[in-house]
This record gives structure tokens, sequence and C-alpha cells, in this order.
């Protein structure tokens, strides 16, 4: 059965995995939705360009009037810019190319909201297989008839966590320039405008932007 003492034990691990994810996500900054991620090899001047816009649909019903907060993410031969422009203001930041020390790409997952998913569908199917396993068909009658409630809470609280785990794909890209400044962006796949970027693709991101660094500080 899934009575009061599961279902608070259930609602803890809930808000522990949520605790554990935050705390992994802590220096990521806001995920983004990605609207535009366009990566040019070929391209002497700007080779790569990324645009997010804050997520919810409240924001895209915002973007749609040029209302809501975007940030993007571009890079040069001689520099990498982070610009956000909302309704309250404009913010630029940039980094010379030749300063630039390190780049970063990294790839999360909430893998423990997963593993909590599969948790509660496995103790629903435990749960249905233990009423099931009743010898007399009156008393498996029963049984299965007080295992339903259980077997719905699972599967809703399993499914949950599944979507929740599929939604927190993200990535991050980012640079770190002389004096400890960063500068990046972190972005998940547009649901609504379905834009999405797989990992392979923001390695190689990362790659090309490495590439410009040693091109560039090879000149100096």
């Amino acid at each position: 059965m899934f009575d009061v003492p599961v279902l608070q034990l259930a609602l803890l691990l809930i808000v522990f995995v949520a605790l554990v994810e935050w705390w992994r996500l802590r220096n990521t900054g806001p995920a983004l939705v990605l609207r535009k991620f366009r990566l040019d090899r070929e391209d002497a001047g700007e080779f790569i360009y990324i645009l997010g816009r804050r997520s919810g649909i409240l924001a895209w019903v915002l973007s749609i009037f040029g209302l809501t907060a975007q940030t993007s993410f571009s890079g040069t031969n001689d520099e990498v810019v982070r610009e956000t422009v909302g309704p309250w203001g404009f913010e630029s930041q940039y980094a010379p190319l030749a300063e630039i020390t390190a780049s970063r790409c990294s790839y999360y997952r909430a893998f423990w909201v997963l593993i909590l998913s599969l948790a509660f569908y496995l103790y629903g199917l435990f749960s249905l297989a233990l009423a099931m396993s009743k010898s007399e068909d009156y008393t498996r009658q029963r049984a299965l008839a007080e295992v339903s409630y259980t077997l719905w809470a699972c599967l809703i609280l399993g499914t949950l966590c599944y979507v929740w785990y599929v939604l927190s794909k993200r990535v991050l890209v980012s640079v770190v320039a002389r004096g400890g400044v960063g500068l990046g962006i972190s972005f998940k796949r547009s649901v609504i405008e379905n834009v999405a970027v797989e990992l392979k693709k923001a390695v190689e991101a990362t790659d090309l932007m490495n590439a410009r660094i040693l091109a560039r500080n090879s000149r100096i």
C-alpha cells in the first residue's frame, strides 16, 4: 500500500533529489531555452552564435512581442561576447580572444531523478507482484483492489520524474579570461519552438573555439 509513511518517504526523496540536483547546478546560471545555434568553421568573422531566452510559456508569449530577456553568446577571431537584453535594459560583456585562458563545455542530466523515476516504477511492480502472489482468490482480489492506488501513485510520480529528467538536459559553453573573468551560456532544448542541440555539436563548438584561441595566441 502507498500509505501515509510511504508517501512521506517518497516526498522526502523527491525533495532530497531536487536539492542534490540544485547543488550540481549552483554555478551554471539560469538555463535558457535555445532559440538559435549557429556554427560555421569557414566563417572568418563570427564562427559561433548562440541565442537563448528565459524558459516558460509566459516568457515565450512575451518573446513574441520582444518583451522577454534574451542572452546571446558569440565568438569571432577577435573576441567572445555575451549580451543580455530585456525589458529592464541591456548588458554586454566581452573578452579579447588573446586574453582567454580556458574554455569549457559540459552536458548536464539529472541522473538521480532518473533513478528516482525507476524506483517508483519498480516499487509499483513489486507491489503488484506481491498482491498477485496471494494463494486464495478472494484474498488476491482484495489485495489487487488495494494495490491499485499504489500503482496509480507510482505511475504518476514515476512519469513526472521521468519528464523532469528529460527536460533537465542542458549544455553549458563558457570561457575564462585572464583575471578569472568567466563568460558563458547555459541552454536547453526548446519544446515549444522545437530547437535542439546535441552534445556532439556543443563539443564541436568548443573544439572550434579552442582552435581559434590557439591560432590567435600563436600570432602574438
